[in-house]
């Protein structure tokens, strides 16, 4: 099940190589990922649009996301009195404005993974900066 998780992961990473604006999250070196999404980030200056309108679009062709992961612990507000007080995570913060997670299981098929993409690629190929 993981192994084949891991599969969909490659085959949409190697498609998505000829991408300027979309690009897979580079786990830490030695993890032994077992992935229940994949995470790609996404480059808005190499778009026309923001983030959150690319991964509408995405959506809107058929590829299934999780386009914004509002779990940035510094910003949940019961969380603030056991934070200290100046807590900030700008890197956090960064990465999760630039991330979007692929929804997929290990039924995908190979064909499936070509399709979301196939999404990512049409849609960049309309909103590209030129």
């Amino acid at each position: 099940m993981i192994s084949r998780r891991r599969e969909i992961i490659r085959r949409i990473d190697e498609k998505l190589r000829v991408s300027r604006a979309v690009k897979p999250m580079a786990p830490p070196a030695n993890a032994v990922l077992s992935p229940f999404f994949h995470t790609l980030i996404v480059d808005e200056a190499a778009l026309t649009v923001s983030k959150a309108e690319f991964a509408r679009a995405v959506m809107a062709e058929g590829a299934r996301l999780n386009p914004d992961y509002p779990t940035v612990v510094v910003e949940w507000p019961w969380a603030k009195p056991y934070l200290r007080e100046d807590s900030s995570s700008p890197n956090a913060i960064a990465f999760r404005d630039s991330a979007v997670n692929i929804l997929f299981t290990e039924r995908f098929s190979d064909a499936d993974a070509d399709d979301v993409a196939a999404c990512f690629l049409k849609v960049e190929s309309v909103f590209a900066r030129r």
